[in-house]
């Protein structure tokens, strides 16, 4: 059976979530044919890299190809300086690539993809606006459309509040102009796992109680502030990167499909169209499940594959 092509885009150093979505894809690659074609970074936390690398190690995982956006690194972070002064060494700290080739080649070298994306889309709008270039004579939109089966996406804040103000979602923020290029020029099938899926589905807390500080991820959790008042961290990326391999799997539905529209501040609107290029992700509820059961559900999934992939 041949292996399902994924690539992931994230912001390491800025939440512990993403911490927890990479050890989720390391028990997809041991246990569901994944095959991890590369690992980009959308943030500019000077150690995020070599964190990423260490965690791989330390998993005695090989390191996949890892390329970072071009921006001048900031000590905005919240955990992976921590992980890398604990976890890393010297050569986890040498150069990648930019983000973008790390991107193209990895699709040029896949059929069929899965996009994941679960930060800021600075890289993903570079990429479908790339150019032909040695590594492929298709520009960014048609290698999507040609290598890419769907992008996913933690994106999004749907639900106003109360009194009709909606305010806008972390990732989409960051570079609204970013976030309008990813919606506007994606030529595939583009899914929002959206702020109000992964609120309040709490994950982390059995690896924190077991483990502490002694491996990257449980060290990344109890670094974060309040995770150990709290039980744990929302799960926004690792709830998103179960989807994006899994499907549905009795967790989620699609709860909507139209056209999503981005402001300039990073807010987000979904126009219903059935027939709609794009699709809103909720967890799944019936009568004998509301929408608390089903998060404690899906978050008891996350950290039993967390809980494997440290079995020692």
């Amino acid at each position: 059976m041949k292996k399902l092509d994924f690539i992931f885009d994230t912001d390491v150093g800025s939440d512990c979530d993403d911490m927890m979505a990479l050890t989720y894809l390391v028990y997809a690659k041991r246990n569901l044919n994944i095959n991890l074609k590369a690992v980009t970074y959308s943030h500019n936390c000077p150690h995020a890299i070599a964190a990423i690398k260490a965690f791989f190690k330390d998993l005695g995982e090989e390191i996949p190809p890892i390329g970072r956006m071009p921006a001048e690194p900031v000590e905005k972070d919240n955990y992976s300086r921590a992980v890398a002064r604990k976890f890393a060494t010297e050569e986890d700290y040498a150069p990648v690539p930019d983000a973008v080739s790390v991107l193209r080649r990895a699709l040029a070298d896949s059929e069929g993809a899965i996009l994941c994306a679960v930060g800021p889309f600075t890289n993903i709008a570079a990429l479908l606006k790339s150019q032909p270039d040695e590594i492929s004579t298709l520009d960014g939109v048609a290698l999507v459309r040609e290598k890419c089966a769907k992008v996913v996406v933690m994106a999004g804040r749907f639900t106003p509040e109360p009194d009709g103000t909606l305010h806008p979602e972390w990732n989409a923020l960051v570079d609204p102009a970013a976030t309008q290029a990813m919606v506007e020029l994606c030529p595939v099938p583009l899914i929002f796992s959206p702020f109000e899926l992964g609120w309040n589905m709490i994950t982390g807390g059995p690896m924190m109680e077991k483990y502490g500080e002694t491996t990257p991820l449980s060290m990344a959790f109890v670094k974060y502030s309040n995770t150990r008042a709290h039980g744990g961290r929302h799960s926004w990326d690792p709830a998103t990167a179960v989807y994006a391999i899994e499907g549905e799997k009795d967790f989620f539905v699609i709860e909507k499909r139209g056209r999503v529209m981005v402001d300039a501040d990073g807010k987000t609107v979904m126009t219903e169209d059935e027939n709609g290029f794009h699709s809103l992700l909720a967890v799944k509820t019936d009568d004998s499940m509301n929408e608390k059961q089903s998060k404690d559900r899906v978050a008891a999934y996350i950290d039993g594959c967390a809980m494997r992939v440290y079995e020692r």
